[in-house]
Order: structure tokens, then sequence, then C-alpha cells
């Protein structure tokens, strides 16, 4: 008897991706170059960071990190916080991977192109976080780095994209809570100063957060 895979084979084909949907930020996006600088004994190392200056030489043994921050305020002006990650560039080997080569770097030139330096800030963004390809801290968490995932040309298009993405969205489906929206509760309630009051009162004046229950969003966080 001939078996008919045509209907396993479309869920096969169409089956959601793990971790469900990635949590997206839009806003203006400010580039900051820095120098970081080690000192201290191999076990406590501590770093200093300073901006880059054009011209100014670089301390040997130097590296560099690029702070990324996203203005939320503008277009949600109940949030106190900014979206902020800050990415040590550092290119892929045979031996390792890194975020900046594998993830950061990448999404940069798809969405502005080889010469991403002189366009980037300033300009209206989405972005989305990404776990890093780092190995895990030694207490074991993995942390996030940034994803461009779009430019707007102006901010009334970014705002259009941001309202679109809402409606779009519609209620997440019950009890599925993607860990890049658990992680920016927690994000929110720190900037917050660990204020649940203030922080159910956010998240309630928020569609978007709002879709996934506000209880059910603080309790994820351990925030309840």
């Amino acid at each position: 008897m001939t078996q008919n895979f045509e209907e396993l084979e479309k869920l096969i084909d169409h089956a959601p991706e793990a971790g469900g949907s990635a949590f997206r930020n839009y806003g203006k996006l400010t580039i900051k170059p820095m120098v970081v600088v080690w000192s201290g004994p191999k076990e406590k190392r501590v770093p200093t960071r300073t901006e880059y200056v054009p011209g100014v030489p670089v301390p040997d043994g130097a590296g560099l990190e690029i702070a990324f921050s996203i203005d939320l305020q503008e277009f949600q002006p109940t949030l106190e916080f900014l979206y902020e990650r800050n990415v040590t560039v550092r290119k892929s080997s045979a031996r390792a991977k890194t975020s900046w080569s594998e993830i950061v770097e990448p999404s940069l030139r798809a969405v502005f192109g080889e010469h991403w330096l002189a366009k980037a800030s300033g300009s209206y963004v989405c972005a989305q976080d990404e776990p890093q390809v780092e190995p895990p801290s030694k207490s074991g968490k993995t942390f996030n780095t940034i994803k461009l995932i779009a430019a707007y040309k102006d901010k009334a298009a970014c705002l259009a994209a941001f309202e679109a993405q809402k409606i779009g969205n519609g209620a997440p489906s019950a009890g599925v809570i993607p860990a890049s929206v658990v992680d920016a509760v927690k994000q929110i309630a720190t900037a917050l100063g660990g204020n649940v009051t203030t922080l159910r009162a956010a998240l309630e004046s928020d569609a978007q957060y709002k879709a996934y229950g506000v209880d059910a969003l603080v309790a994820a966080a351990g925030l309840s």
C-alpha cells in the first residue's frame, strides 16, 4: 500500500523555529567605538574603557569594543532605559568563533553595505538579540549580542514599522514567552531598580509586552 506523505512533508517544511520569535527593538541607533585596556591580576582583571579618537594611538595590548544603543523611549515614552549591547571586536578563527564575525558584522553589512560605519550611527533601525556564540560564563549564563535586521529612511518609516509589527504580532500562543522577551523584562526591572509595581505599569502600557500577559511576564522573569 502506497503511503501519501505530502501532508506530512508540508508540516515538516513549515515547522516552527526553536526558541520562538526574537523580540525586536526599534529606534535611533548610536554606535560608539571604545578602546579597552585590562589591568590587574589574572583572576581579577578590570577593564578601563575610553572612547576611540581617530589619530590618537591605541595602547599596545588594548582591545576594541563597540557600544551599540537604541533609543527605545522615542517610541515608548514609558520606558526608562536604552537597549544597549557592548560587542568585543574580535574575528573568528579556525579554533574559535566570535559573535562579532558570526552575527554582528554580517548583519551590519547586510543592512548598511560595505561601508557601514559611515551610515549606521544615527540611523533608525530594527534590531534583535541573538545568543552569543562564545562559550557560556563561569556561572553557565549565555549572554546576548545585537543583530541588525533593517534600517529605515527616517523616523516616520521606523515608527510605522514598529506599529505594524505590534499589530501583526497579535496575541502570542498561551504560555509561550521567548527567552529574549524574558531577558528584556529582566533588563527593564533592573533599570527600574527592581520595583515590581513600576515594572508592571511599564509592561501594561506597552501592547507588545501586554500581549504575553503582565503576570506571566513577571513570573517568567522570577520577579513575582
